[in-house]
C-alpha cells in the first residue's frame, strides 16, 4: 500500500511539472493572438493619449483574451478529471494486485499443506512404512485433490513456479514411499483387497482398497495431477 501510494505522488508530481510550462506557452501564445491583429491594423497611429481609447483596447483585449482562457480553463479541468480517474484507476489496480498476491501465497500454502498431511496419512504411525488402510488411503487421495483445487486458483507466474517446485519435492516423497523396493507388498494384488475372514465371519462388508484412492496416488506420485474430483466422488 506504501508503495502505490508513492507511486501516485509521484505520477501526480510528474504530471504538475509537465502542465506547468505548457500553461506558460499556452498564455504566451493566447496573449500574441489576441495582440496581434490590434497592432496590425492600429500600430501605425502611434500610442494614443485619450482614455477611451485605452478603454476600447481593454474591452478587446479582455473580451478575446478570456473567452479564450475561459475555453482552456475548461479544457484543463477535463484533463484534471482524467489524470485524477487514471490514478484512481491506478489504485485499484495496485491493490488488486496486492489482493491476487496475497491470495496466490495463501492457495500456495494451503495446497503444500495438503499435500504434505496428504503424505502422512499414508505412513503407519507404528513404523512410518506405508499403512493399509482403507480410510487413510481414502482421505489422502481427497487431500490431493483439494490441494490440486488450490493450486488451480495460482495466477502468479513467479508463485506457480515457486509452488511447482516445492509440489515436485513432496512428490518425489510419495514416490519414494510407493516404490516398491520400499513397500513390497503392493505389488500383490491382495494388498489392495485383503480379505478379512473376521469380518467375513461376522457378516460385515469387506473394506478394501478404493481403485479410485489408488489411481489419484499412484497418479500424483508418478507426474502432475489432473483433476480428480470425478473419479472420487462414489468412493
Amino acid at each position: 500500500m506504501i508503495r502505490i501510494s508513492v507511486e501516485t505522488t509521484t505520477k501526480k508530481r510528474d504530471t504538475t511539472k509537465s502542465w506547468v510550462p505548457i500553461a506558460i506557452i499556452t498564455l504566451i501564445t493566447c496573449t500574441t493572438i489576441v495582440a496581434v491583429p490590434w497592432l496590425w491594423q492600429f500600430s501605425a497611429s502611434g500610442l494614443s493619449r485619450s482614455p477611451s481609447d485605452w478603454g476600447v483596447f481593454g474591452d478587446y483585449f479582455g473580451g478575446v483574451l478570456s473567452t479564450l482562457i475561459s475555453a482552456l480553463g475548461f479544457i484543463g479541468i477535463i484533463a484534471t478529471i482524467k489524470t485524477q480517474s487514471d490514478t484512481i484507476s491506478t489504485q485499484l489496480s495496485g491493490l488488486a494486485q496486492e489482493k491476487e498476491i496475497r491470495d496466490d501465497e495463501v492457495y500456495s500454502k494451503q495446497s503444500l499443506e495438503c499435500l504434505i498431511e496428504a503424505l502422512d496419512k499414508l505412513k503407519s504411525p507404528i513404523d512410518g512404512k506405508l499403512y493399509r488402510n482403507r480410510l487413510a488411503w481414502l482421505e489422502s487421495a481427497r487431500l490431493i485433490v483439494t490441494a490440486q483445487d488450490l493450486a488451480d486458483r495460482i495466477k502468479s507466474d513467479s508463485m506457480q513456479h515457486t509452488f511447482k517446485a516445492a509440489e515436485k519435492v513432496i512428490r518425489s516423497r510419495f514416490s519414494t514411499l510407493l516404490n516398491p523396493d520400499n513397500s513390497p507388498e503392493t505389488m500383490q494384488p491382495s494388498y489392495f483387497y485383503h480379505m478379512d475372514w473376521d469380518r467375513w465371519i461376522t457378516g460385515q462388508r469387506q473394506e478394501p482398497i478404493h481403485e479410485a484412492s489408488t489411481y489419484v496416488i499412484y497418479k500424483f506420485a508418478r507426474e502432475s495431477p489432473n483433476k480428480f474430483s470425478n473419479v472420487l466422488k462414489y468412493a
